[in-house]
């Protein structure tokens, strides 16, 4: 009876024990700055998206354009363009958006703006348009999340104050939990689906990817081609780093290189293919492992002329 009731005790403390440490992963408080980061860089983002439609704005959204009259993906049902005409309403949203937008990446009223961002953004993105890829995709994603942090979490928790550290304050770890499990799993599954196809594991993917008239940037160089074990190795480095991202990311001790190969190898997709925004879009996810320190000075970084420019008379 007494071994019973030992086992039981034992039970519940194990129990207490794991709950315990999913409620210190999910809601103990982090430094501010990592977070800010990463929301400073969607505004960007997303503010550089829409410059980059709004001359074609017409020509894209519009009755005639390549939308034709558009068809809405899996996020229709937070559209606004569900209720009201793009011809009519579509200037005014992509002016508010890049407004919005400016203010996000400028720290500035998010518990408002990062919504908007997000809302507008999902309005124009989810429209069934040939030319969207997976970055906008990427995009609706994070800045949904980004969206409901700065609705449920409280104004004194949103990194706008400093403290006297220089640290923008504390937050709850929810929200840049869900952004680091995101980009864990897009690594590893896409890993995963690459491994069941046969041009990855063939080695012949990067040859396809450099040939294909619609996604190379410019010609490569001809000893690329003429180099099949060249070619096959490009393939499988690119396969093994991004399966290794998915916990490489995970480690501490290997978390800040592991940023940095992240984003240098959606910077070499994005110099020799046409991805659009998406090694822009990843970036916004792969912040969310910068540590607060390395935030913290991101985000404080200011050119020389303007430190020149405000530094107090001596």
């Amino acid at each position: 009876m007494d071994d019973d009731n030992s086992r039981d005790t034992a039970g519940v403390w194990r129990m207490n024990r794991r709950l315990a440490a999913v409620e210190h992963y999910w809601l103990e408080r982090i430094d501010a700055d990592p977070l800010v980061l990463v929301r400073c860089f969607y505004g960007l983002v997303v503010f550089a998206w829409g410059v980059t439609v709004l001359p074609d704005l017409g020509r894209i959204y519009g009755n005639n354009g390549l939308a034709g009259g558009i068809e809405f993906g899996d996020f229709r049902i937070v559209s606004l363009f569900r209720w009201v005409s793009v011809d009519t309403f579509g200037l005014a949203a992509m002016v508010l958006m890049l407004a919005a937008s400016a203010f996000v990446a400028l720290n500035r009223n998010v518990r408002f703006t990062v919504p908007l961002t997000a809302f507008l953004f999902t309005s124009f993105a989810d429209a069934s348009v040939p030319w969207l890829i997976g970055a906008e995709l990427v995009m609706i994603l994070f800045g949904l999340w980004l969206a409901v942090f700065a609705v449920l979490t409280p104004t004194a928790s949103q990194g706008h104050r400093r403290d006297t550290t220089g640290s923008r304050g504390q937050m709850p770890a929810w929200g840049l939990r869900l952004l680091q499990i995101q980009i864990v799993l897009a690594y590893v599954t896409t890993a995963y689906d690459k491994l069941l196809g046969n041009d990855w594991t063939d080695g012949s993917a990067v040859y396809h990817a450099l040939a294909s008239d619609t996604l190379r940037r410019f010609d490569p160089p001809a000893f690329l081609f003429d180099n099949a074990w060249l070619i096959r190795s490009m393939t499988w480095s690119t396969l093994a780093v991004e399966a290794a991202l998915g916990f490489l990311l995970l480690w501490p001790r290997t978390r800040r290189w592991a940023v940095l190969l992240a984003i240098a190898l959606h910077l070499g997709f994005q110099v020799f293919l046409t991805l659009g925004f998406f090694a822009p879009a990843m970036t916004i996810g792969i912040l969310s492992f910068v540590s607060a320190a390395d935030a913290r000075r991101v985000l404080d970084w200011r050119p020389r002329f303007i430190t020149a420019r405000t530094a107090p008379a001596q």
